[in-house]
């Protein structure tokens, strides 16, 4: 059995797992953050310096701070610290500052954040 879901990779609780709470919480978490995914803005390079627990980013290619190797996913602020989103194909995003939709698409082994059409 695999540790994780194919499509977010949000935690299995696994057989003899201790403290099953933090897998089935971490998974909500991600689960939250994907589910009707809105972001307050971006791609950004650096992580906003307050940021609120819920809020999200989308994160440019090259970002530094705690956000390195993140590339192209979504940032989600917990009270726990971040927690990324790698978005798959077919994904749809709000992005507040902007007012429109950024959706994903293949772009060969990668998915790649474009804005989507009005």
């Amino acid at each position: 059995m695999t540790e994780a879901s194919t499509r977010f990779a949000l935690p299995f609780i696994l057989p003899g797992q201790a403290q099953k709470e933090q897998f089935h919480n971490e998974a909500l978490l991600l689960l939250d953050g994907a589910l009707h995914a809105v972001v307050e803005e971006g791609p950004l390079d650096t992580p906003p310096v307050a940021p609120e627990a819920g809020q999200a980013w989308l994160v440019a290619p090259g970002a530094t701070g705690a956000w390195e190797g993140a590339d192209d996913a979504l940032a989600l602020s917990t009270d726990a610290g971040w927690r990324f989103i790698q978005p798959v194909p077919g994904m749809l995003v709000w992005n507040l500052d902007l007012g429109h939709w950024h959706h994903w698409e293949a772009d060969g082994a990668t998915a790649r954040c474009r804005r989507a059409q009005s």
